[in-house]
C-alpha cells in the first residue's frame, strides 16, 4: 500500500511518503546494521563535558518536566488552547471532547512507562496498554499525530480505540497520519453523500464511528474491499472517485497534511506548502511562534521582527522564519541531532552545533559554514523536485485553508494567506517569484554548478530571481 512504513526498534516508524511500499517494491524485508569497528570520539574529555552541559540545559527548561511526563501527548491539550487541533477532517481546529484522547487521560489510565532513545534524558517515547476488549493492546506509543489523526480529525473521542488504532498502524506498518487523513476525508465525503455506504464496503463511515475506522484500518493493510482504493491515499483515491470528492482532500503534494491546523498557526501552513516532501511539518518544523517563545525568537532571527514575526496569526515574516528554520533543520538532520530541545524548546542553536562537531568528530567548522550547509541542502531538494515537475504551483494548500475562514476558535475568522508567505519566502530564498524556482546564480553560488548546468540545459531554470 502507498504509505507503508518502515519499522524499527520494534515500534518507531519512519513513515511518511511511503518509503516502505518502495522498500517493499524491492522485495526488502529488513536491513540489519551491526558495527564492528569502535566507535572514535575526537576530545572524550570535552565531549563528555558537553554532554553534561546539555543535559543541564535541558534539565533546567520549563519545557522539560512536562516532556518527560507526557511525551506529545499533551500537545493534544496544547493543541486545542490555540485553536490548532485538526479535527473533522480540518473543517476546524477546536475539538470539544479532547479531553479524553489528551496527555492527562494517557498519563492517568494507559501509560505503563516513558521511553528513550538511547542515552536521552527526555524519554518522550510512551509504552502504553489496554487491558479491556474490544481494544486490549501493548505496545510503543501513542505520539500526538496519531492522537489526532485517529482521533479528533476522525471525531472519536474513545481513547482505547485510538490507542488500538496507533498499535495497528505499528504492526501492519501503516503512516498513522496518511491513514487518517485518508478516513477522514471518506468520512466526510460519506456524510456529504459522495461516497455511498454500498461502495464503503456496507460501512457507517460517520464521523465518530470508532468501529468503522478500526475495520478500515485493517482492510487498507491488506488491501481488502474499500481499503483497495483508499490504501492509495486520499489524493489518488479522490481522483479516481470524482464527483467532487477532489475538495475534500487535505494534501500537499499529493500527501496528507499531518495534523498541524495551519489556519492558527499561518508559519505552519507555509512551512507545509514548501516542505520537500508534500505536507511534513517536520521539514521546517518552525514552533517557536506556536508558544511564544519571544526571547528565542529575537536572538534567532532578530528584534527587528518583533513583534509580528513571534505572533502566530501574524503572516509577516513567516517567510523569513520557515527559510531560516527549513535551513537550520536540515542541518539538525544531518548530524542526528533530535528536533527536541534545537526548536522546541528551543535550547541549542548553530553555535551549540558547531562545538558538538568539533569535540565529537573533529570537524573544524563555523556558523557561517554550517548556514550554508543548510541552504545548499534545501537548495538540492528543491533542484531534485523541480526536475522532477515541481513549482509555485505545487507550493499549495487546500482551499478550506486558504478561502474558508476557520468557523470557532482562537484563529475563528483567519484562513493560511500563503501567497504573501510565498513571495516573503521565495525573496529569501533568493529564488524565482513566478515559479518558485532557484536561480542558476543561486546555485552556483552554493556550489551547486554542476546542478544548475543540468538543469539549464533541461530548459527548467532562470536566471533571475524575479520576472519569468
Amino acid at each position: 500500500m502507498r504509505y507503508a512504513a518502515i519499522m524499527n526498534d520494534r515500534y518507531r516508524a519512519a513513515a511518511r511518503s511511503g518509503i516502505g511500499a518502495v522498500m517493499g517494491s524491492k522485495m526488502l524485508k529488513a536491513i540489519v546494521v551491526k558495527g564492528t569497528n569502535d566507535i572514535e570520539v575526537a576530545d572524550i574529555e570535552a565531549y563528555m563535558e558537553y554532554v553534561k552541559r546539555w543535559h543541564e540545559k535541558m534539565l533546567s527548561h520549563p519545557f522539560t518536566p512536562n516532556r518527560v511526563k507526557y511525551g506529545t501527548t499533551n500537545l493534544i491539550e496544547l493543541m486545542q488552547k490555540i485553536g490548532r487541533l485538526p479535527t473533522y477532517n480540518l473543517r476546524q481546529g477546536i475539538f470539544n471532547d479532547y479531553y479524553k484522547i489528551g496527555g492527562e487521560t494517557i498519563y492517568r489510565k494507559y501509560l505503563i512507562k516513558p521511553v528513550a532513545d538511547f542515552a536521552c534524558l527526555q524519554r518522550c517515547g510512551r509504552y502504553t496498554a489496554v487491558y479491556n476488549e474490544p481494544y486490549r493492546c501493548m505496545g510503543g506509543g501513542p505520539e500526538y499525530e496519531t492522537l489526532c489523526s485517529l482521533g479528533s480529525r476522525c471525531g472519536i473521542s474513545n481513547i482505547e480505540a485510538i490507542l488500538y488504532g496507533n498499535w495497528l498502524c505499528n504492526n501492519l506498518g501503516l503512516d498513522s497520519i496518511s491513514a487518517g487523513g485518508t478516513i477522514s476525508w471518506a468520512m466526510e465525503c460519506y456524510e456529504l453523500g459522495l461516497i455511498s455506504r454500498d461502495e464503503l464496503d456496507g460501512l457507517d463511515l460517520r464521523f465518530g464511528n470508532e468501529e468503522a475506522m478500526i475495520e478500515l484500518l485493517i482492510k487498507i493493510a491488506y488491501r481488502k474491499g474499500i481499503g483497495n482504493l483508499l490504501a492509495e491515499g486520499s489524493w489518488r483515491a479522490a481522483k479516481k472517485i470524482g464527483r467532487g470528492t477532489e475538495r475534500y482532500v487535505m494534501h500537499v503534494k499529493g500527501q496528507e497534511i499531518a495534523s498541524q491546523e495551519p489556519r492558527a498557526q499561518k508559519s505552519m501552513g507555509l512551512a507545509a506548502a514548501t516542505a520537500a516532501r508534500g505536507a511534513d511539518h517536520l521539514y521546517g518544523f518552525p514552533v517557536l511562534d506556536e508558544v511564544g517563545f519571544e526571547e528565542e525568537i529575537k536572538e534567532r532571527f532578530g528584534s527587528q521582527y518583533l513583534p509580528e514575526i513571534a505572533n502566530k496569526l501574524n503572516p509577516r515574516y513567516k517567510g523569513y522564519m520557515v527559510k531560516e528554520c527549513e535551513d537550520y533543520m536540515v542541518v539538525i538532520e544531518s548530524v542526528g541531532v533530535c528536533k527536541y530541545g534545537t526548536q522546541i524548546p528551543p535550547v541549542f542553536y548553530y553555535d551549540d552545533i558547531v562545538d558538538a562537531l568539533r569535540v565529537t568528530c573533529g570537524m573544524d567548522v563555523n556558523v557561517k559554514r554550517l548556514k550554508l550547509i543548510g541552504e545548499r541542502i534545501v537548495n538540492l531538494n528543491r533542484a531534485f523536485n523541480v526536475r522532477e515537475g515541481i513549482s509555485r504551483k505545487d507550493d499549495s494548500l487546500p482551499e478550506r485553508l486558504t478561502k474558508v475562514p476557520a468557523p470557532i476558535g482562537p484563529a475563528k475568522g483567519h484562513v493560511v494567506e500563503l501567497d504573501q508567505m510565498l513571495d516573503e519566502y521565495y525573496r529569501c530564498r533568493g529564488w524565482n517569484l513566478k515559479t518558485g524556482k532557484p536561480t542558476y546564480e543561486k546555485l552556483v553560488s552554493l556550489g551547486l554548478k554542476d546542478i544548475a548546468e543540468d538543469l539549464l540545459k533541461r530548459g527548467l531554470l532562470v536566471r533571475k530571481a524575479s520576472g519569468g
